[in-house]
């Protein structure tokens, strides 16, 4: 069985125990970076937060637990609109991972981007239809580098951002290891949409139902990371 948010593929290591959750950072503003470069929205005018303006809307926050899927969202989704719009990079940067994946994300891309104080940030983005770039590759902040995939009522964006320990492991494994959820049993006050309740970061606990596990690693809001980093 693969669950909405996909998992990690094949081969995947797993590790830890369930937990009552996560360490989830308090307030706004935990995402803050130094560095000059700027970041956009992945979809629609690019610039309108939380993600591009409308349709383009948040389905569900980094952060959320969720009993249907017995853990806690390792990213936030992003929908509202059409199957195979374009996805585009939220900054500048040079591309890690584009490749098939065997879960239900169906296609990811992994991008690194240079903050150009000597630290770099890493975004990745999920439930792709087809992809426009190879790995290798750099690109710039609003390029195209997919298209999104086809899910029906639920077609959304599933994305975040990682510091480079998460992006390392990631890029390792050629695009796996991204779960989608946690073996988390509960977050509380961490609401399914509500971006207010939204942890900055939130760094995941035990293995999820599928055996995906990507205990002690962090997950960043990228919304709350775009609204600091604003071009």
């Amino acid at each position: 069985m693969v669950h909405a948010d996909g998992c990690c593929g094949t081969g995947i290591p797993n590790g830890g125990g369930g937990g009552t959750g996560g360490t989830s950072s308090g307030g706004t503003g935990g995402t803050s970076s130094g560095g000059t470069l700027k970041f956009g929205y992945p979809f629609g005018d690019k610039s309108t937060s939380p993600a591009g303006g409308s349709p383009w809307r948040m389905f569900q926050v980094l952060g959320h637990y969720w009993e249907d899927w017995k853990g806690v969202h390792l990213a936030q989704d992003i929908g509202g609109g059409a199957a195979f719009s374009p996805v585009y990079a939220v900054a500048d940067g040079l591309v890690r991972v584009s490749t098939t994946n065997t879960s239900s994300y169906k296609n990811v891309v992994l991008l690194e981007h240079d903050m150009g104080d000597g630290t770099k940030i890493c975004s990745f983005y999920a439930h792709l239809d087809s992809r426009t770039v190879q790995t290798g590759q750099t690109v710039t902040r609003g390029q195209q580098i997919a298209t999104l995939m086809d899910q029906g009522t639920n077609t959304h964006l599933h994305y975040f951002f990682a510091r480079p320990a998460l992006c390392d492991r990631i890029a390792n494994l050629n695009g796996a290891g991204a779960c989608g959820y946690d073996g988390a049993t509960s977050n509380p006050g961490v609401l399914h949409s509500d971006l207010s309740t939204e942890p900055p970061t939130y760094t995941a606990v035990g293995t999820d139902q599928w055996g995906c596990s990507a205990a002690g690693y962090e997950f960043i809001s990228p919304s709350q990371f775009i609204d600091q980093h604003h071009f």
